[in-house]
């Protein structure tokens, strides 16, 4: 038996191609495929299904850096205690609800940059199983940092650089499961007493982890993402990585 058609129509449509965008689109889908894209005629009343006058048809967007398990307190102090003083079960809920809010506004891929316990993994994997409705969650579960540095109350701690591979390998094990590894190469914002210009590790203990990154072969991406607020501690990391800026 054929599946059955829904059509969206719009004013326009942005392919995120390149392209000029497509006055009156009509897109059809079959399931959750796109089977077709074309137009409707100047005048010519829109196709039965789901139509959106005044609006933009548009790719899922993508934020790459969110933290499902914080909340929009008026101060860090607040948000470190809040994440620092919740049970796992408390912080899932909020990720979750996080996620949806997110959804719903059109994000369809996030990349959590760090949260307490398994709480991201937990919502990530209820997700991709279809159980909770929401984005995709590409997520490093607990942040690689220093005792006493930055995000240490949500962190996996190592001072060392076998402690950073040791952190690293147990991250990207299958209990964790993490998409990525992010390390905290500085001091940042919302962590009181940190530096944030500051470097908290050494070449050698940043090359570890992203040597765990390079081997490992438990998920789809293998990513390095690192907090670095100078550009001592920046080029410190190498290899694959990329640049968390943030709080």
């Amino acid at each position: 038996m054929a599946e059955s058609v829904t059509t969206l129509t719009a004013d326009w449509l942005i392919d995120g191609a390149g392209g000029a965008p497509l006055r009156s689109p009509s897109v059809a889908v079959v399931g959750d495929r796109i089977k077709k894209i074309g137009s409707t005629a100047a005048g010519a009343k829109p196709p039965a299904g789901w139509n959106f006058p005044g609006c933009t048809i548009l790719p899922g967007l993508i934020d790459a850096h969110v933290h499902l398990t914080f909340a929009a307190l008026k101060t860090h102090e607040e948000v470190v205690r809040l994440v620092s003083g919740e049970s796992e079960s408390e912080l899932t809920a909020r990720a979750i609800a996080n996620a949806q809010a997110a959804l719903r506004y059109g994000i369809t891929t996030v990349r959590d940059c760090g949260g307490p316990h398994l709480a991201t993994i937990i919502v990530r994997d209820a997700i991709r199983r279809g159980s909770v409705l929401g984005p995709d969650i590409l997520a490093c579960g607990r942040p690689i940092t220093t005792r006493n540095g930055h995000l240490h109350y949500i962190g996996i701690l190592a001072d060392t650089a076998a402690e950073v591979q040791s952190a690293a390998e147990r991250l990207m094990a299958s209990h964790e499961k993490a998409d990525f590894l992010k390390i905290i190469a500085t001091g940042g914002n919302m962590t009181a007493g940190s530096n944030r210009f500051a470097c908290q590790y050494d070449a050698p203990s940043l090359r570890a982890c992203v040597e765990v990154g390079r081997s490992s072969a438990c998920t789809p991406l293998l990513t390095f993402c690192r907090h670095a607020r100078s550009a001592r501690a920046s080029k410190r990391a190498y290899g694959p990585s990329s640049t968390a800026r943030g709080a």
